[in-house]
């Protein structure tokens, strides 16, 4: 159920910078969803990400959607290809705009994007502590394959 009011868009590499804000609300929602790593997304940057995308010669599919209600972006998705090897880098929706179908045109834009580029294996790292993003993607088929675990910070 694609929302009406909603306009979605393809944004260069180059333009990635235009996220910042989303993502920095992206970071804030997992401080606080995160009660054992907290301290660790405290320290993530979003130049970090920023450089960690940029660099390695993936290729990325950059989608923001916007409305004329807020005045702008209310969500991005950022899909990247290495080789034959795709994956769900982020997607963030605003909390008053989820719900919507947002996430789900994101999902549906980028899988289709990965399978057009001949991606053979795509994956998506969620925060085990996320409960809600695992349902939403599982309604697109992603299942847990592994489970890494990391040491608590201390």
């Amino acid at each position: 159920m694609e929302d009406k009011g909603v306009i979605y868009r393809e944004l260069p590499a180059e333009e990635l910078e235009a996220l910042r804000p989303l993502w920095d609300k992206l970071r804030e929602h997992h401080e606080v969803i995160s009660e054992l790593f907290r301290p660790t997304f405290r320290t993530i940057t979003f130049d970090q990400r920023k450089q960690r995308l940029l660099t390695g010669g993936k290729q990325l599919k950059i989608i923001v959607a916007e409305t004329a209600e807020a005045g702008g972006a209310v969500g991005y998705c950022i899909a990247s290809l290495d080789g034959r090897k795709g994956e769900i880098d982020s997607l963030f929706v605003a909390g008053e705009y989820r719900g919507r179908g947002i996430g789900a045109e994101f999902m549906a834009r980028s899988l289709h994007w990965l399978r057009e580029h001949s991606a053979d294996a795509i994956h998506i790292e969620v925060l085990a502590e996320n409960e809600p993003a695992l349902g939403f993607y599982a309604k697109f088929g992603f299942v847990p394959r592994t489970c890494v675990l990391q040491q608590r910070p201390e």
